[in-house]
Order: C-alpha cells, then sequence, then structure tokens
C-alpha cells in the first residue's frame, strides 16, 4: 500500500465529511430562518380536506364551501396548545341606499325668470381593463331634462290654495297631527320645482330641487353596482397575525366584541374629526331628527307615523373599515346630444323620444375616471357637467344619507375546484355576473349569475354562490340584515405585509396574489401579461379586500357560518426548525383533529408558481366598438395564466430531497475515491512481487516478507481508520435529517472496501516462492522493464505505443477502470442532485435551498472525482518509475523527449478512448436503473467526465516529462 494513496482517501474521506456537515448546517440554517410562517396550522370544517391538498390557493381560505360556526371557534381556542385562533371569513353585500357618489350638475343663467326647460340625451359608456384591453361594461341612455331659470325651486302653497285644491289630510309636526290647512303644517304645503331630471329608459330616474353654487344638481345613479367583498377577521387576533402591519385595524379592535349603533359610533368618533367621523355625526344628527318628528309629547312613536314594531332604541349596524382606492378600473365616456323636443312643463318629465333613434346634436364628450364608484362605501363624490365646462365640487346632499349603507342581501361563496391539467391545474367558469346599473336593481335581488356569459359586460364567475340572503326584516328587527357603516379607511395596497421569508403561509385576507398571463389558449407562450382585478370581484385575479368587519358581528348580517378557515399559531415554539418544534406543532395538530376539525399543516410551506389554465373566460367588447350597444362577448378559453401558491410541506420535501442528495454525493465521492484507491492498490501488486522476489533471493522467508509488508500497510491503516473515524465524528455534530445515522454507515463500508483490498493486495503481493526462482519477465531484460528491440524500434511511435499497451495490459486495465469509475461516478452524482431538484420542487424554498446544495454538492463531487484523478496519477508515475530503464535506452538510441512524450500518449489514449465509450455506455444503461427521465444527459456526462480527466492525464504528463528533462539537464 503506498503511502501517497492512503493519504489521498485519508484526505478524501475528511474533505467529503467536512464539507457534508457544511451542507447540512446550511440547510438547517436555511430552514430555521423560513420554515415557520404567521401560522402553523390551518383548521378548517370536516369534509374539506381535498380543497386543501398539496397546493393551495391563497384566496380559497376565505371562500370554502363547508364553513364553520362562532362556537366552533370557541372549542378551537380552548385547545390546549393554541396561542392564537385568528377566523376569516368573506361574504359579499349588495349595497342599497347608499349616499350618492356621481352627479350631473348644469349652470343656472341668472336673473333668467322664464321657464324653458330643455332635453338632453346623455350617452354614458363604462369601460374597464383586465389587462388584456378596455373592455365594456356598460352602456346606458339617460334622458335629461334642464331648466336654468333663475326661479326658486321650493315654494310654499298657502292655505287657501291647498283649500281651492282640495288638499286634505293630517300633517305631522314632531309627533302631533295636524290638518294640512293649519298654520303648523306649512312645512306639508311645499311646491317642489325641478330644476335638472334625470331618467332612464326603465323609468328609473331622480330629480332634484337642489342648487348650490349657481348651479343646478341632481344624483345620477346610473353607474354599475358593484357588490363589494367583505372579509370577515376577528381584529385582535388578526392584528397579533399582522404584527405591525395590521395597525390598520385599529379602529376595529377598539369596537370587538361589542355592537355598536350609528349613534354609539358618532359619540365615540367625536373626539377624533375626520371625513368619516363626521360623516357619523351628520347621520347621527339626522336620525335624532327623524325620531324627534315621529314622536309623540309621550316620547312614544306615533302609530300612525312609524310601521308596527318600530322602536326608538338605536339600531345595530356592523362597522366596517373600508379602502376608497379600489384595485380594480373603470373609466367613463360622457356624450351629451342636444336638438330634442322640450319636456312639457307641466308634466315635469323626461321626453320619451330621447331614448329612441332620434339624431341629436353633440354638445360636448368627455372622459372620466370614476374607479372610486367601486367602493359604494365611498364619502367622495364626481360630477359631470351637462353642457361642458368645468364641473363644480358637490358635497353629498346634507338632507340625505351620509355615513353607511343599507345591505339588501348578502351572499356567501366558493372558490370554484381546480383540477389537476399537467403540470399545473384547470378551472372552468360556467355562470357569469353581469353588472346592473344602481339605479336599475330591484327587489332586493343584488345577485343574480346567469349561465350566459355573452351578454355586454358579463364577467366570469370563479366563485360560486352557495348561500344567499335577501333583506326582509324591518329595521333593527332579528330578521333584518344591519347596515354598514364605515368608520375608518385604509389604503389596501400599502398593508405591508412581510413576504421575504421564503417560509410562507397564506393569510388570505390582505394577500396581494399577482395573475400573469403567460400562454394564450392555444397553448402559445405570450409576453406575460398582469390581469387586472375584475369589477364584480368573482374573477380569477381578486384583489385585497376593501372592506373588513368583525366577524362575530356577522349574526347581523344574517350570516349563521362565517368562518371559512381559523389561522393557529401554536404556543411553545421557541428555536429554528427542530423535531422538538415540529413535534409540538404535531401534537396540538392532532388534538385539533380529535376535536373533529380538518387540520392543514401550514408551517414549512412555501411559494411556487402555478399555471392555471382558465376556461369559461368572457372576453369582453372592445371599448371602441362601432355599436356597442349591439355587441355580443364570446366565450372561451382564455389561455394560461401564473399564480403564486402556497406548497404545503415544502420543508419537509426540501429537507428529505436536500439531505438525500448529500447523503448519495457524499456516498459517491466516497465510494468513488475508495475504489479508486483499490484499483490503484491492486495495480501497486505487480512491483511488491519483484521486491519480494529480489528479498527472497536474499534468503528472506515468505512469512518474514509478509511482515514487514503488513507493518508497512499497518501505519496507513490505521492513519486511515483515524480518518474515517474523524470523518464519522464530523458528521455527527448534524441532526437535521438522517444525516448523522448515514455517515457511519457510508465511511465504514469505505473502510471496510480499502481494509479488504489492502488485505488483498498483501495476500497477492506475497506469493508461494520457488527455491530458486525466477526473476518476474518484466525483470528478464533490464532491471524493471524490457529493453526495446530494434524489431521494436522498427515500428513507428503510434505503433510503439499502441504495442506498450499490450505489453503493460495491467497498468492498462487500471488507467481504464480508474477513467470508467471517474465519468460513471461524475454522471451518478449528477443524476443524484437532478433527483434531489426534482423531489424537493419548484418553491421558493426549494429553488433557494437546491442553488446553496448545489455549490457544496458538486464541491463533494469535485472531491471524489480529484482524489480518483490524482490517484491515476501516482499509479502512472509509478509506472514511469518502473519502465524508467526503457525510456533511458530509447533516448540513447536517438528518441527525443517529445518523440518519447508522444508514444506515452498514444499509449494513454489508446486505453482512455475504450474508456470514454465504457463509461458512456454505463451510463446510458444505468440511467433508467436510478429512475433518471433522460438518458442522454447521462451518457454525455460520463463520457465528458471520463474524456476530461484523459485531458488533465495528458496534460499532466507532458508537465511531468518537462520537469523530469530539467531535472535530468
Amino acid at each position: 500500500m503506498t503511502t501517497a494513496s492512503t493519504a489521498l482517501l485519508a484526505m478524501s474521506l475528511l474533505a467529503s465529511a467536512g464539507t457534508g456537515t457544511a451542507a447540512s448546517a446550511q440547510l438547517q440554517g436555511l430552514l430555521d430562518e423560513n420554515w415557520r410562517g404567521a401560522y402553523d396550522l390551518l383548521v378548517t370544517a370536516p369534509g374539506t380536506e381535498s380543497e386543501l391538498e398539496g397546493l393551495m390557493s391563497p384566496s380559497a381560505l376565505g371562500a370554502l364551501e363547508t364553513r364553520m360556526t362562532l362556537d366552533d371557534l370557541t372549542a378551537v381556542v380552548a385547545i390546549e396548545g393554541v396561542e392564537v385562533a385568528a377566523p376569516l371569513g368573506s361574504i359579499t353585500v349588495g349595497v342599497e341606499h347608499a349616499a350618492p357618489r356621481l352627479y350631473l350638475t348644469a349652470p343656472i343663467t341668472p336673473g333668467d325668470a322664464v321657464e324653458d326647460p330643455q332635453a338632453y340625451r346623455l350617452t354614458l359608456t363604462y369601460t374597464t381593463d383586465d389587462g388584456l384591453g378596455e373592455r365594456l361594461v356598460e352602456q346606458a341612455v339617460v334622458g335629461v331634462a334642464f331648466d336654468d331659470a333663475d326661479l326658486p325651486t321650493e315654494t310654499e302653497m298657502s292655505a287657501e290654495q291647498a283649500t281651492a285644491m282640495g288638499l286634505g289630510g293630517t300633517c305631522w309636526v314632531a309627533g302631533v297631527g295636524y290638518e294640512i290647512t293649519a298654520p303648523e303644517a306649512s312645512s306639508c304645503r311645499i311646491i317642489a320645482r325641478f330644476a335638472l331630471q334625470v331618467e332612464g329608459p326603465n323609468g328609473a330616474g331622480q330629480a332634484s330641487t337642489r342648487v348650490e353654487g349657481g348651479h343646478a344638481i341632481v344624483p345620477l345613479d346610473a353607474f354599475p353596482a358593484v357588490p363589494p367583498t367583505v372579509a370577515l377577521v376577528d381584529p385582535v387576533a388578526e392584528q397579533q397575525l399582522l404584527g405591525d402591519a395590521g395597525a390598520f385595524l385599529q379602529p376595529l379592535v377598539e369596537l370587538a366584541g361589542v355592537e355598536q349603533s350609528i349613534e354609539s359610533l358618532a359619540e365615540r368618533s367625536a373626539a377624533e374629526p375626520n371625513a368619516r367621523t363626521d360623516a357619523l355625526v351628520r347621520e347621527a344628527e339626522q336620525i335624532r331628527q327623524q325620531r324627534a318628528e315621529i314622536t309623540g309629547p309621550d316620547g312614544e312613536i306615533a302609530s300612525e307615523l312609524a310601521p308596527a314594531g318600530m322602536s326608538l332604541d338605536p339600531e345595530p349596524v356592523v362597522p366596517v373599515l373600508t379602502a376608497p382606492v379600489q384595485q380594480g378600473a373603470l373609466r367613463l365616456s360622457v356624450r351629451v346630444e342636444e336638438g330634442f323636443a322640450a319636456p312639457d312643463p307641466a308634466m315635469g318629465s323626461v321626453p320619451r323620444e330621447l331614448f329612441g333613434d332620434a339624431p341629436g346634436q353633440v354638445v360636448h364628450e368627455q372622459e372620466l375616471d370614476v374607479s372610486s364608484l367601486l367602493n359604494p362605501l365611498g364619502i367622495d363624490s364626481l360630477s359631470v357637467p351637462l353642457l361642458g365646462g368645468e364641473a363644480p365640487t358637490v358635497e353629498s346632499d346634507p338632507r340625505g344619507r351620509t355615513a353607511g349603507a343599507g345591505v339588501a342581501g348578502t351572499a356567501t361563496s366558493s372558490a370554484l375546484p381546480f383540477v389537476a391539467q399537467g403540470e399545473g391545474v384547470a378551472v372552468t367558469a360556467s355562470e357569469y355576473l353581469e353588472s346592473e346599473l344602481r339605479w336599475d336593481i330591484r327587489d332586493g335581488a343584488p345577485f343574480a349569475p346567469t349561465a350566459d356569459g355573452s351578454a355586454l359586460g358579463a364577467e366570469a364567475m370563479y366563485r360560486q354562490i352557495i348561500d344567499a340572503q335577501v333583506q326582509s326584516g324591518m329595521p333593527g328587527s332579528e330578521t333584518a340584515i344591519a347596515m354598514l357603516a364605515p368608520i375608518a379607511d385604509y389604503d389596501a395596497s400599502a398593508i405591508a405585509i412581510d413576504d421575504s421569508s421564503l417560509g410562507y403561509a397564506p393569510l388570505g385576507s390582505f394577500d396581494q396574489v399577482e395573475t400573469t398571463m403567460v400562454a394564450d389558449a392555444s397553448g402559445q407562450p405570450v409576453e406575460p401579461v398582469p390581469l387586472a382585478p375584475p369589477i364584480t370581484g368573482f374573477g380569477i385575479t381578486n384583489p385585497v379586500p376593501t372592506v373588513v368587519a368583525d366577524i362575530s358581528q356577522a349574526h347581523l348580517l344574517q350570516v349563521d357560518d362565517p368562518i371559512s378557515s381559523i389561522r393557529v399559531r401554536v404556543a411553545g415554539i421557541d428555536g429554528g426548525y427542530t423535531p422538538q418544534n415540529i413535534q409540538r406543532v404535531t401534537e396540538v395538530g392532532q388534538r385539533l383533529v380529535e376535536a373533529g376539525f380538518t387540520v392543514t399543516m401550514a408551517a414549512g410551506s412555501s411559494r411556487q408558481d402555478v399555471p392555471i389554465q382558465v376556461g369559461g373566460y368572457a372576453h369582453g367588447v372592445a371599448a371602441d366598438a362601432a355599436e356597442p350597444a349591439d355587441a355580443v362577448q364570446t366565450v372561451g378559453a382564455l389561455g394560461t395564466v401564473e399564480q403564486r401558491w402556497p406548497s404545503i410541506g415544502a420543508a419537509q420535501r426540501v429537507e428529505a430531497a436536500v439531505v438525500g442528495s448529500t447523503i448519495g454525493v457524499l456516498a459517491l465521492a466516497i465510494g468513488a475515491a475508495t475504489l479508486l484507491f483499490g484499483v490503484v492498490q491492486l495495480a501497486g501488486v505487480a512491483p511488491r512481487r519483484r521486491d519480494a522476489a529480489q528479498l527472497a533471493r536474499l534468503g528472506w522467508r515468505r512469512s518474514r516478507i509478509a511482515r514487514r509488508f503488513a507493518a508497512e500497510d499497518a501505519v496507513t491503516l490505521g492513519v486511515l481508520v483515524a480518518a474515517g473515524i474523524g470523518a464519522i465524528a464530523l458528521m455527527a455534530t448534524q441532526r437535521i435529517g438522517n444525516v448523522d445515522a448515514a455517515t457511519p454507515s457510508i465511511v465504514g463500508a469505505a473502510l471496510a472496501v480499502a481494509v479488504t483490498v489492502a488485505v488483498v493486495a498483501l495476500a497477492a503481493s506475497v506469493p508461494r516462492l520457488r527455491a530458486a526462482p525466477a526473476p518476474p519477465r518484466a525483470l528478464r531484460v533490464g532491471k524493471h522493464a524490457p529493453v526495446p528491440t530494434p524489431r521494436m524500434l522498427a515500428t513507428s511511435t503510434v505503433g510503439f505505443g499502441i504495442g506498450q499497451t499490450r505489453l503493460h495490459l495491467g497498468h492498462a486495465l487500471t488507467v481504464l477502470i480508474a477513467l470508467v469509475l471517474i465519468g460513471v461516478a461524475t454522471a451518478a452524482a449528477w443524476t443524484v442532485v437532478q433527483q434531489g431538484i426534482a423531489a424537493a420542487g419548484s418553491t421558493e424554498l426549494a429553488d433557494a435551498s437546491s442553488a446553496r446544495a448545489l455549490v457544496v454538492q458538486a464541491v463533494l463531487a469535485a472531491i471524489g472525482i480529484v482524489s480518483g484523478v490524482v490517484l491515476v496519477v501516482l499509479a502512472r508515475r509509478l509506472d514511469a518509475r518502473l519502465r524508467a530503464s526503457q525510456w533511458r535506452a530509447l533516448e540513447a538510441m536517438g528518441w527525443g523527449r517529445r518523440r518519447i512524450w508522444s508514444a506515452r500518449a498514444t499509449e494513454l489514449i489508446t486505453v482512455g478512448l475504450p474508456a470514454i465509450a465504457v463509461a458512456a455506455l454505463l451510463g446510458w444503461v444505468g440511467a433508467p436503473l436510478v429512475a433518471a427521465a433522460d438518458p442522454p444527459p447521462s451518457t454525455l456526462i460520463a463520457g465528458a467526465a471520463a474524456a476530461a480527466a484523459l485531458l488533465l492525464l495528458l496534460v499532466l504528463q507532458r508537465t511531468h516529462s518537462k520537469t523530469s528533462s530539467k531535472g535530468r539537464a
């Protein structure tokens, strides 16, 4: 056994173990930093297992079909080990009786005392942009009657006029009834003159007596009514999950669990005046005035004025936070035409011919960004000037509702199921939601899905309505749906959720999930296009919720099972990704399962790009269509979009894959070095046999020769065993995966092979000697090698090199086997690494861990390969010393240094080319045996590695030849 080869194997063992230790520590650190998100367990209702298996859509957390009650939340909170239990749900609400948001204005002519109403036609075209281009949402024709006369809009009728007109009845003032002709009933004898009226084709419309700043002002509710989705959370628990990013929830935290009314909210808000609190104060004052008018002197409600069951008690409301800045887009194009027959002042109505095909003369055209109208709880207003020019700023009418909105109905919905499709998933819509103008909504039915997506403005629904409630009770009654009362605004786009961690558990509430189109309907890749959220809120791309309410108030919205999921943070988790922490989370999860819930391990999740094939998409009509009113949308496949979804159990997969591939490469590195060590050791048998023959001629007995060789080997084997123990000790410091358990068997196997080879080599080195032993064949004509004969020298340099291969067959086989082992080991290492990357998955955590591990694994593989090359170099140099007399004889016969090197290179190439072919063949044959998907890469890598090793040997041989020549010189 050569000291050099033994030292090299020992260093290879220690270097491999040290590198493997670094890889394990690196993985441990990465998982420690990224395994845990905002919560650890996701608790859902029984039967939801299939909805949350593997990949999980972030939007699904608040929209599961089977839901839970507040009693279920109480049960979860009571489980031992639960630190935070944050419920999440969502409902869609149809808003009614909200404050007007869009106004039409027209200038009054000062001093004009003659009534002269004119008719105008407004064409309102609403468009949005889904990311693929501007598309039509709605086109409405509005008839307008306007009189610019500078006359009073409200005049009091005298008692005589009332008598002459035959008016009768009772006028109620402050709860007291008066005859219509009584002086106290003057407020009931008002004649209204509507300076500005608007009306739609179906008769819906508005008229107003409001004149401010020289302009007549009328609400224009001819805009799409968008039902907002309300996120239902426990504000205290949600704030705990969000940390500093949850500061915007503080107004709800302060009200948590306490039923509120407009009056109580106004009292609390008085200390912090802002636009929202001012609106609450004004609304509370209006309520007090209205109650005063129906309350008699006895303090009770006059029975003639109030419906049965009406109470003076404050009506409960649902306090909400709202985001005035919407993530969807809505634009309005206005065209105003004149030249129509004038309205009849006596009738006070809009001429019907405005809704026909009669042409008009364009007065002006205008475009506005009206995206703020998508928030029905907004308090800002927009105005459209009828006759052009600059529109005046319009404030909410103090005589109408200024804060909050009634709820016409509520609906709970669930995400459509995704089905596996290729490398991703697929989803197809079958229902569509058409937008309706606000003034067209009737019968308290704000949700009317249809199976026809061809209607103008219809948008595909990728959430299905599973339950709907329509307002049916009197305000304040047990069956009534309470109104929504905004108490503060927040910027949904500015919620700074820390998503920098590679580990990620979706909040499902305020996550911003980007959707990017990457392929068209035919599957052809396209330039990535970010898709915008649809204005209906039921699309494949959904915005961050813009209305947030306390889930404990869900009963006021007539929702009994508001909870879709409960996000649980486990108590007592200290440190990083350790078996103890994982066990702690698992134990709490098991208790929740035993309590009857479905539990999904969220800890250790990480995001990845998920391709989604989207079908049933309603392709909108382009905004510049020639005849929008007659346009028909097409329905079909959209193409493939990508979203980043959390992958459940990513950390566990990464651990298993990276540890497995690292152990595999470690085993290959040590194994390759050990086998090459064995090849070199066996190649050293022949020189030892010659040494044994010489010692025998000197009178040494076979046993004495064996003891001498064994003594030499004992020292080197001791070094090897010490190196093996050191390698095991290094890896024993790691606890991730089964690294510490696997290393002893790998190193032990390597040592066993090394010892076995040493024993076999020792036995072969001391053969049974005859009394007069003949010199080995290599010594018959020289000291260590045959002296070249004239016949040998008659051949060419190439022929001489090839002949050396036949003459020194043992050395040739040593080199061949070594090159084959290098090639196969390299291909095997590449295959193991690739399989580890595939097993880790394509999550952010997997990408980061694989990228870091790849460097370490490459070093491990390089250790084995370089060790193999160095061992082959040692074998070559040993052989060169044995054949030194041959090369000296050739030099004496006139061979130059270059020719000798060429002969040696030819010998090496003669051996190397078959080695490359054998390595490549073994790469092809071996790939299917290790479940490699594609044999060609393994074949190419094995052949290329063997070829690279051959080139390196040629370069080293040339360098050694030059050095040797200089030494002799």
